[in-house]
């Protein structure tokens, strides 16, 4: 009888083993999943625009700081708040049709630009007002490259996770 109990605790052991790498497979899967499809669609929506748009020097003729505030609450009660600065630049600039325009774009925490500055920037000829900084032209072929990266991963874990779950049948047809 001792024999038999110990055979179930080491089997349970062996389950509750195999259960939480399933679970830490699993996490692995969904959180790669996750980071590559938002960064493929966010990646991808860049690119159209950088391919669409057209490049122009604008003049940056005001600054503006847009101050926000996020306050979280944790689960004791105890509230945090964090602030942030960003810095809203207002370009002057043509478009292609000659039409003067005026374009705001966050430019984040801490823009090297000052009001007065020339600086090329693309715009959406569809709607000129929708701006980018050329210096951030790149960003969407670094996204799709973290996005390969974490389809990589994803691949991956689903192999192990498909090959784990095989092993765990061989386990169970040997008990």
């Amino acid at each position: 009888m001792n024999n038999l109990s110990m055979k179930s605790i080491l089997s349970s052991k062996d389950l509750i083993r195999q259960g939480l790498i399933g679970i830490i497979v699993m996490g692995v899967m969904f959180f790669s999943g996750f980071i590559a499809f938002g960064t493929y669609v966010i990646g991808y929506q860049q690119d159209s625009f950088v391919n669409s748009a057209v490049s122009v020097d604008g003049k940056i003729i005001d600054m503006k700081v847009h101050r926000r505030e996020e306050k979280n609450t944790s689960s004791n009660g105890r509230t945090s708040s964090r602030v942030y600065n960003d810095s809203i630049l207002v370009f002057d600039f043509i478009d292609q049709k000659g039409s003067a325009v005026q374009a705001r774009l966050n430019d984040g925490a801490k823009s090297m630009y000052s009001v007065g500055d020339i600086t090329t920037i693309l715009y959406d000829p569809k709607n000129p007002k929708k701006i980018m900084l050329t210096e951030k032209r790149d960003q969407g072929q670094i996204l799709e490259k973290i996005s390969t990266i974490a389809f990589t991963v994803f691949i991956i874990s689903f192999l192990v996770f498909i090959l784990f779950g095989k092993r765990k049948i061989k386990i169970k047809k040997r008990l």
